[in-house]
């Protein structure tokens, strides 16, 4: 099913709690926003999930496999992609050669076959392949860092505001590619993104996430982006708490 689920995950950093009980559930084929004020704890429970952070507390799971004692490229080899905020790529390389850095652990055939199908997917990238990364675009990086994670193609993708330094215009196209990987691919997505309204008009749901705790979920994300919902869903709460 490649059902991605989290119970009860602590952090901390130090003696200060930054993750407090979360609990949630992906469902296969879905497309998940994590929304909330900076300090929420919404990029920490992404690393979580991708294995760079160790809760004190609390297990994930991905169908019945138990993910927490798995190391990073564990996960990574379970269908785990983590697609960090801003993006990474090789500046001193070529697009084709961060394309093979990208699949650098894979079998010739499926190197090849991932290739193909980011080329497919994000067609601009096929007339920039002797170009060095350096050198191109904020939103042409970005996209070639969202394709290299997903020559492997992943079952479920952690983007961690994929849309950062981009202009409105770029943030929009990025976010609907991001829409369309998940309806033509079919990948999983947990997204954490601060351009919030671009982002709830793509997703299945949101979660709304204060001081390392989960206060409100939605089904019909776009609901809060009517009237002032967001701003008495967060300001409402921090001042209540």
């Amino acid at each position: 099913m490649h059902e991605l689920k989290i119970e009860n995950i602590h952090v901390a950093y130090g003696k200060k709690a930054v993750l407090r009980g979360i609990s949630l559930t992906v469902k296969k084929g879905e497309i998940v926003a994590l929304i909330g004020p900076n300090g929420a704890g919404k990029s920490t429970l992404l690393k979580v999930i991708a294995g760079f952070l160790k809760p004190s507390h609390g297990q994930v799971w991905l169908d019945s496999n138990d993910l927490t004692p798995l190391a990073t490229h564990e996960r990574v080899g379970q269908g785990i992609a983590y697609f960090m905020q801003g993006g990474k790529v090789f500046h001193n390389l070529t697009v084709a050669e961060n394309l093979e850095m990208g699949s650098a652990t894979l079998s010739a055939l499926e190197r090849e076959n991932g290739i193909t199908a980011v080329l497919e997917f994000f067609t601009n990238l096929k007339n920039l392949l002797d170009r060095r990364a350096g050198l191109l675009s904020g939103g042409e990086r970005q996209v070639l860092a969202l394709a290299m994670v997903l020559i492997r193609r992943p079952q479920v993708l952690l983007a961690d505001e994929p849309s950062v330094g981009l202009s409105p215009k770029l943030v929009h196209q990025l976010l609907e590619k991001i829409h369309e990987l998940n309806r033509t691919w079919g990948t999983t997505i947990l997204l954490v993104e601060q351009n919030i309204r671009e982002a709830l008009n793509i997703v299945h749901r949101a979660i709304a996430l204060i001081n390392g705790t989960a206060i409100a979920e939605i089904d019909e994300a776009a609901r809060w982006l009517q009237g002032n919902a967001l701003e008495k869903l967060f300001f409402g709460r921090i001042e209540h708490d």
